[in-house]
């Protein structure tokens, strides 16, 4: 199990900048999440179900939000009711890929549920087993991620 809880970090840690870089041309590099307080942040939460059972937030401060968004649309603007959609589409694209990872590793399918955008945290308590926190940071501001999860035997 441990060896599955270190892969599943890995794979995240490595997603995020992979799939950022690919879909919107900014670099994010993993720095240490201890003590970082974010600035005017988005939410966006989204689970998995199945075997491989989470809950992912993801805090995104606002200009790096901008600056995604920005990107993903080749420097159009946005109407603010399509901003949620395309945050909530990025963050679903990287899990989408880490729990293709996933799944290969446990050696079954889990699912994605619609991802939720919202400009304040969300109040579930959550009781899984194991907890990640990291962050990343770009030249445009800093998202941190917290996931939440549990891998049935």
């Amino acid at each position: 199990m441990e060896k599955k809880k270190l892969q599943i970090r890995d794979i995240y840690n490595r997603m995020f900048p992979i799939v950022t870089k690919k879909i919107t041309g900014i670099e994010v590099k993993e720095i240490l999440s201890e003590g970082i307080e974010l600035k005017e942040s988005w939410y966006v939460y989204i689970k998995s179900k199945g075997k491989f059972q989470s809950v992912l937030t993801c805090m995104i401060e606002k200009d790096l939000k901008d600056a995604l968004l920005w990107n993903m649309n080749h420097g159009k603007e946005l109407s603010e009711e399509v901003k949620g959609l395309y945050l909530g589409e990025y963050v679903n694209i990287i899990c989408g890929h880490a729990l293709t990872d996933i799944n290969n590793i446990i050696g079954s399918s889990s699912m994605l549920t619609v991802p939720r955008v919202l400009v304040e945290p969300l109040r579930e308590e959550i009781n899984f087993s194991f907890q990640e926190t990291f962050c990343f940071k770009s030249q445009h501001g800093i998202m941190k991620i917290k996931l939440q999860y549990e891998i049935e035997e």
